[in-house]
């Protein structure tokens, strides 16, 4: 009876969710039939939980329904067979044959339903570098489509195998003779680094939860490394740059040879000090690429000094990018210890949004770093600064696990309790610390 409730669960759950064309059913009714029975008792031991009993019944549907049945068919194989070659990564021959049967799955799933098809791509040219780096040419024609069509949207594990492909290929150019090919591939290393890096950056932006951050941010440290050990000569990467990457005139060059400059510290050249306000086309988002630009070389001074002039120049151009300019603006200054300065920012982000979470995570950063003076040995300011952590989770749920972790990290600098018993204050009161009232605490 069990089997029955299950079997028809599955085919309703199929026909409302799952269903294509009827020809995807089969092409006479006895073969539609079947393959519905079938999907709908694999839908039930899929229900179950059990891996080995779903994969049989797995077979059954492939065995018996047309490819287009639906992409489940896909998607829940290649979670097998993935599975599979985690089970059996001990066995290399194994191994191999499940990753076969896995990029099967993504080439059947881009063939039958190519709606996701960049998505996929990357799954595919992952998995391959992954198992079989030596294939990392074939895997680079997966990886490349998949990273310009998905750029910031890209998964991490995609941008850190398409950047690992163009490292093998560069790595490979070196042992040859081709003195022109060295110099092409190294020129591609640099160059795809700055656009990788930036995806990244986007990702990191827009992912929901701590952990896919946390991947992003690997992967941004992990292509560092790499770019960092290309010419790190400063006099021979500027000669590269000149001579094979800026075109005069072309602000997008220019802009690349910039940023490789930055991120390699090699500012001090006639040329950078050029070419840095030749790439500004006098947009405040011009202004603000720049200043990102530098922020990357952590040259905070510099990097505010352009976010400060995007603010300004939005102001005029009505940009409607104001508040991201005035937050970038404030975190740099914490960076660089300018707290009057952070502190100036986050206010003009609460004056237009009183429920902003970001801008009382600005404001908690620089009271962190201020240098306010109480009854306390200095250590007042952690109270106000865990108050607007607080006050920061609360307008925005979504920041709270990053609030959490620094109220975390300030509760630690709190008084402990003789010094709070010395000046003769009770623990639980209100005190005034550098003008903002707060409540006394203590770390012990």
């Amino acid at each position: 009876m069990k089997r029955i409730l299950i079997l028809a669960l599955g085919t309703l759950l199929f026909t409302s969710n799952y269903a294509q064309d009827e020809a995807c059913w089969g092409e006479t009714e006895d073969q539609k039939t079947l393959c519905r029975e079938a999907y709908g008792i694999w839908q039930g031991d899929r229900e179950q939980g059990s891996v080995d009993v779903a994969y049989q019944s797995w077979l059954k549907v492939k065995g018996i329904c047309p490819p287009c049945v639906s992409e489940k068919l896909y998607t829940e194989g290649a979670k097998y067979f993935s599975a599979f070659m985690k089970k059996n990564k001990s066995d290399s021959i194994l191994q191999q044959m499940y990753l076969d049967s896995l990029l099967h799955m993504y080439d059947a799933r881009i063939e039958y339903f190519p709606r996701k098809k960049a998505y996929v791509q990357g799954k595919y040219g992952t998995q391959l570098f992954k198992y079989r780096p030596a294939e990392y040419e074939k895997a680079q024609t997966y990886l490349k489509p998949s990273v310009d069509s998905g750029k910031e949207r890209s998964a991490a594990s995609a941008l850190q195998s398409y950047y690992y492909t163009i490292y093998k290929q560069y790595a490979s150019a070196l042992e040859s003779k081709d003195s022109l090919m060295k110099v092409n591939k190294k020129i591609e290393l640099l160059k795809e680094f700055v656009r990788i890096s930036d995806f990244v950056d986007g990702g990191i932006v827009l992912a929901k939860k701590e952990a896919q951050k946390a991947s992003y941010e690997k992967v941004r440290k992990n292509l560092l490394k790499i770019f960092l050990q290309v010419e790190s000569d400063c006099e021979s990467l500027l000669s590269l740059l000149k001579n094979n990457l800026v075109v005069e005139g072309d602000a997008e060059t220019m802009k690349t040879a910039v940023t490789i400059l930055t991120l390699k510290e090699c500012t001090e050249s006639d040329e950078y000090a050029k070419w840095v306000p030749e790439t500004d086309d006098g947009s405040a988002k011009s202004a603000y690429s720049i200043g990102l630009i530098l922020l990357k070389g952590e040259m905070y001074q510099e990097s505010l000094r352009w976010i400060e002039l995007a603010a300004t120049r939005c102001k005029t151009e009505d940009c409607g990018e104001m508040m991201s300019y005035l937050q970038r603006a404030g975190q740099i200054a914490n960076l660089n210890k300018e707290t009057s300065k952070a502190k100036n920012y986050a206010r003009q982000i609460l004056a237009a949004d009183p429920n902003s979470g970001d801008g009382y995570l600005i404001l908690a950063d620089a009271w962190s770093n201020s240098n306010c003076k109480d009854d306390f040995e200095g250590r007042g300011k952690y109270w106000v600064s865990y108050d607007y952590y607080a006050k920061a989770k609360r307008v925005d749920p979504s920041l709270a696990e990053k609030a959490n972790r620094s109220m975390s990290s300030v509760r630690k600098g709190w008084p402990v309790k003789r010094t709070v018993f010395q000046q003769g204050v009770e623990v639980g009161s209100s005190y005034n610390c550098c003008g903002v009232s707060t409540t006394v605490r203590i770390s012990d």
